[in-house]
């Protein structure tokens, strides 16, 4: 799954519940737009959910312990659910595939918070950079797949990368309101 895949499925997906997208694909080009609806989570709401509250490496703790890796994956994705959800209740924050996040890679893009709190920080896209992807995959070594784990690496073929949606509260709200939200459920159910 390519960036600009997800980010069309984004766009499907908000057309399709009647919100406003945030992106607009058209061929090999992604543009952003001002939506309402489903979008990539930036790399810091990403590390937020995956951590769930705590500091360490894994939501887990010190050890990896949660998440599908090379020592435990049978050399093979898994369906979601598996095992156990982090204390925010989502799968698969380490390990199995690593996920898309909005956020382009400039290698001294966080040295500007060096001596201030970064609240919410994005670094924007633009032509010629790479995009990030967070959390590890199956066969990840337990160490690559930590919270703060970040990647570029194009050698990662794509059958190793997901993503998740984020749609803000009021979305959330509106869709509900419109009778069209779906509950949530379980791969396996």
């Amino acid at each position: 799954m390519g960036w600009n895949d997800a980010a069309e499925f984004c766009e499907k997906l908000s057309k399709r519940e009647q919100l406003k997208p945030f992106y607009f694909r058209a061929g090999g080009a992604v543009t952003g737009l001002e939506g309402t609806g489903y979008r990539l989570p930036t790399e810091a709401e990403w590390e937020f959910a995956c951590r769930a509250g705590t500091t360490t490496p894994f939501w887990s703790g010190d050890r990896f312990l949660p998440g599908w890796f090379a020592g435990n994956s049978g050399g093979r994705t898994h369906e979601v659910a598996e095992l156990a959800s982090n204390p925010f209740g989502l799968f698969d924050v380490h390990g199995n595939v690593w996920d898309w996040v909005e956020d382009a890679w400039r290698p001294a893009f966080y040295q500007q918070f060096a001596d201030k709190i970064a609240i919410d920080p994005k670094c924007e896209f633009t032509p010629g950079l790479p995009r990030i992807f967070r959390g590890g995959h199956w066969d990840s070594l337990g160490p690559d797949c930590r919270s703060a784990r970040r990647s570029t690496d194009p050698s990662y073929a794509f059958k190793l990368i997901g993503f998740r949606l984020v749609l803000t509260a009021d979305a959330v709200r509106g869709i509900s309101q419109q009778g069209n939200l779906v509950p949530p459920r379980r791969a396996n159910s």
